[in-house]
């Protein structure tokens, strides 16, 4: 009877660790934009940069500084309505979008609200994020490194041995666990700083393949 070696590289025990790490957003970064509509170019060009205007004074007005905001410079392109064969021109669509840098996250909505109402018509994209982003993710990888140096303790002393070294570490991408049929073993969610209600937590994964030797 023949019988195939199922473990390629018999040189220890291999463990999958992997961390979760949950944490509340610290800034938004903000985009949006600024459109109008005419027949010719110079009338869209004026109704947009009155627009503009209107959108960086009620800003200044709200604290925010140069710092935290970018404008593009104004932008023309032929203006369209309809589909298919029901398409025709309707004439020039001047736009800018500006990059905002929000601090105080409780004055999304307000600043949401009051952008639209001064003439912002497009919303781009809003995304929250944190400062401790660089942080997180390494405390994450120590974390993801502990869970599978315990997961190989366990493996080794139901086999009668003791763990040794570590003889290879292979990053695996957090974003591919579920493809892999993995779940993070450990949630340090009681670690947030603030574990209030709101936008949501951002979340930081890391995972590990380790490779350690057993001890007799």
């Amino acid at each position: 009877m023949h019988v195939t070696q199922a473990i390629q590289r018999p040189n220890g025990v291999t463990a999958f660790g992997s961390c979760l790490l949950r944490t509340e957003p610290d800034y938004a970064s903000i985009r949006i934009g600024v459109s109008r509509v005419a027949a010719t170019p110079a009338p869209a060009f004026e109704a947009t940069d009155a627009a503009a205007r209107a959108v960086r004074q009620f800003l200044a007005a709200d604290g925010i500084g140069d710092a935290d905001l970018q404008i593009s410079q104004l932008g023309l392109d032929q203006a369209f309505e309809g589909y298919g064969e029901q398409r025709r021109p309707v004439g020039y669509r001047a736009q800018t979008s500006f990059q905002i840098t929000l601090h105080r996250l409780e004055r999304f909505q307000p600043l949401m609200i009051g952008l639209v109402a001064v003439g912002a018509d497009q919303i781009h994209g809003v995304s929250f994020r944190t400062r401790k982003l660089r942080e997180l993710r390494e405390q994450a990888r120590q974390s993801a490194v502990h869970s599978a140096r315990l997961k190989a303790e366990g493996f080794a002393a139901a086999a009668g041995a003791r763990l040794g070294g570590v003889l290879h570490i292979e990053d695996v991408n957090a974003d591919e666990l579920s493809r892999r049929s993995h779940l993070p073993d450990i949630d340090l969610a009681s670690h947030d700083e603030a574990g209030g209600e709101g936008r949501g937590s951002i979340v930081v994964a890391a995972a590990v393949l380790c490779t350690f030797s057993l001890l007799a």
